[in-house]
C-alpha cells in the first residue's frame, strides 16, 4: 500500500496541476467547435501537441477533427462522459492509428468543455497495465473508483486513470 500512497502523493504534487490546467483551459474554450478542434488535434494550453498524441499522423488527426466537427450537434447532446466516449470511439474507430487512448483523451478534453467528466476509471493502453499490476481484471472497459485501493479514493476517476497510466511500471515492478 505504501507504493500506491507514494505514487498518489507524487502524482498530486507533480502531475495533477498540469492536468487541472489543461482541463480548465478546455472548459474555458469560446465554443464547442474550438474544444473539438483542439481536442481532436491533441493540443494543450500552449498550442503544442500533447505527448500522448505526438506520434500520431497529422492527416489522421485532421480526419478525426473533420468527423467530430461534422457531428458537433451529437457531441453537444451527450449527457454523460460514457456517451461522449462512445461517440468519439465510433467516429475514430476506423481511422488507422487512432486507438483507445486517443479516443479517451479526446473525449476527456471535449468533456471538460461540456462539463462531462468520467464517473468511472476507464481502462486503455497504459491504465490497463497499471490496473493489471494491481490485480484487476482488465477485460472490463472501466473500474469503479471505490474498487481501487484506498489511496485512489482521494482522486477523481480521470485522475486515478492518470495515476494508473503514469505509474504502471512502478506498479508492475512491485506486484506479486
Amino acid at each position: 500500500m505504501d507504493r500506491i500512497e507514494s505514487a498518489v502523493r507524487h502524482y498530486k504534487r507533480e502531475h495533477l496541476p498540469n492536468l487541472k490546467r489543461l482541463l480548465e483551459w478546455y472548459s474555458s474554450m469560446a465554443s464547442l467547435s474550438d474544444a473539438i478542434i483542439n481536442a481532436a488535434m491533441g493540443k494543450d494550453e500552449r498550442g503544442k501537441r500533447h505527448p500522448h498524441q505526438r506520434r500520431l499522423r497529422e492527416m489522421n488527426l485532421v480526419t478525426a477533427r473533420r468527423r467530430l466537427l461534422g457531428l458537433k450537434e451529437q457531441v453537444r447532446q451527450c449527457t454523460s462522459f460514457e456517451e461522449l466516449l462512445d461517440l468519439v470511439e465510433a467516429i475514430t474507430d476506423r481511422i488507422h492509428g487512432l486507438g483507445e487512448l486517443y479516443a479517451y483523451d479526446t473525449a476527456l478534453r471535449i468533456g471538460a468543455y461540456l462539463g462531462l467528466l468520467p464517473e468511472k476509471v476507464y481502462l486503455h493502453a497504459g491504465t490497463r497495465v497499471g490496473a493489471q499490476a494491481l490485480g484487476f481484471d482488465t477485460k472490463a472497459r472501466s473500474i469503479q473508483l471505490q474498487s481501487l485501493p484506498q489511496p485512489f479514493h482521494s482522486l477523481e476517476p480521470h485522475e486515478a486513470e492518470d495515476v494508473l497510466c503514469i505509474y504502471k511500471d512502478q506498479f508492475k515492478r512491485n506486484s506479486v
